[in-house]
């Protein structure tokens, strides 16, 4: 970035833009700036503001930059948000567990958050009860580090909230699919706390005869009652009834094998 620093800059902006590069910083808060790189500036505010102008900055929203050539998505969600964490279909997919790319960034958060774009790019905030905020992990390294939920905690929320998880054919796909803890995967149905989760979870494990749900299946058939919920939110409302599971099967058995055979 050195040649590209030029006369047009004051000596404090090159030299915040110095720091930057020497420190290896791609995003950062103002209210922090100063410390990471080690030297305070009189009028650092003014500083970002005309760097921003420069288009050598990019201003986020208040308080928050990026050096203008920096592009992980999921690192400006985080600090778009603070203590939130990448989950839903991105999650999936950056796991490799659907083949479908998102338009748009979903991110998990115990506190209010407006969507919103930034570079033309959409992110999405999904307010969730502290309670849920569990299963999380931090992927990437130094200041690109970024929270996300693990692979079982992804399963389970996309099965809590699949509107968030790109198709429920996707979803089932992904489910068959991953390498799962089942002990961790109990852990957070049992902290989301949504029962047709358990079920719709305990009845694919069975008719796909997955190896190491029966522990899963018991905890779900002591808090099983007499409603039944459909299999899926999204079909028609109409289907086999299951008494096992308590589920209404808006989605047939040979419709479900087609669509982890990649049929569907």
């Amino acid at each position: 970035m050195r040649k590209y620093i030029n006369r047009n800059l004051t000596d404090d902006q090159r030299s915040f833009l110095l720091l930057l590069e020497d420190s290896e910083i791609e995003i950062f808060t103002e209210d922090k700036i100063e410390k990471q790189v080690g030297r305070a500036f009189e009028n650092i505010s003014q500083i970002l503001s005309n760097l921003n102008a420069k288009n050598f900055l990019t201003r986020l929203e208040k308080g928050k930059y990026i050096r203008s050539n920096f592009n992980n998505n999921f690192v400006i969600a985080n600090y778009l948000s603070e203590g939130s964490a990448i989950a839903y279909w991105s999650a999936l997919n950056y796991y490799g567990l659907t083949e479908q790319i998102p338009n748009t960034v979903f991110s998990q958060t115990t506190k209010l958050k407006r969507s919103k774009k930034v570079l033309n790019v959409d992110y999405k905030f999904i307010k969730i009860h502290p309670k849920k905020f569990v299963g999380l992990t931090t992927e990437g390294w130094a200041n690109l580090k970024f929270r996300i939920t693990d692979v079982e905690k992804t399963i389970i929320d996309c099965f809590d909230l699949p509107q968030y998880s790109g198709g429920y054919a996707e979803l089932i796909r992904a489910f068959y699919s991953a390498k799962l803890n089942k002990r961790k995967l109990l852990e957070y149905a049992l902290a989301v706390d949504n029962l047709s989760v358990l079920k719709r979870i305990s009845y694919l494990s069975e008719l796909f005869e997955m190896k190491g749900f029966s522990n899963f299946q018991k905890e779900t058939r002591k808090r099983l009652r007499d409603k039944y919920t459909f299999f899926s939110p999204f079909d028609i409302k109409n289907g086999k009834f299951l008494s096992k599971w308590k589920l209404c099967l808006n989605i047939d058995e040979e419709t479900l094998f087609s669509i982890i055979n990649k049929g569907y």
